[in-house]
């Protein structure tokens, strides 16, 4: 069982430019340890976790295609891409569109480790499911983008 140790923010407080990014710095640091927890019990690096899940996720992967939805450098996603492969948990496969590409596609072991994982998250879940609110978090996560995105657009 993983065991992590969660910090909680303070709620029903006014929304300050110093706790929204507090509370935002707070919440990047417990998913990435979060992350990194989930992917040690699978003998994996919490970026090759997540690696697969986009391989999988994205169909007919690229490492350039990988590279611009994880925000990733090509030559990072490259090495990525060689590690999972030497472990067994992806195949490299001739784009048929761009002879330069690979497409990247999941093995048996890789399926067989995403299985897991979702059994285990879904055990976690029906255990805690009166706990979370999914469609508030869904939603939260979706503001988030957008506030994201409007300060963007002005940097």
């Amino acid at each position: 069982r993983i065991k992590m140790q969660w910090r909680h923010c303070e709620v029903n407080k006014p929304l300050t430019l110093e706790t929204f990014f507090i509370g935002s710095n707070n919440l990047r640091m417990q998913m990435h340890g979060f992350i990194k927890a989930i992917a040690k019990k699978y003998d994996l690096r919490g970026q090759e976790l997540i690696f697969l899940l986009a391989i999988d996720h994205y169909k007919d992967s690229t490492v350039g295609y990988l590279s611009k939805k994880l925000n990733v450098q090509q030559a990072n996603v490259s090495k990525m891409v060689k590690s999972l492969e030497e472990q067994g948990f992806i195949t490299k496969e001739l784009d048929p569109d761009d002879i330069r590409s690979f497409t990247l596609n999941m093995t048996p072991k890789s399926i067989e480790l995403k299985k897991q994982i979702r059994q285990s998250f879904s055990a976690q879940y029906e255990e805690h499911k009166d706990e979370i609110d999914l469609e508030v978090m869904i939603k939260g996560i979706e503001e988030m983008q957008k506030l994201i995105q409007i300060y963007e657009d002005i940097l």
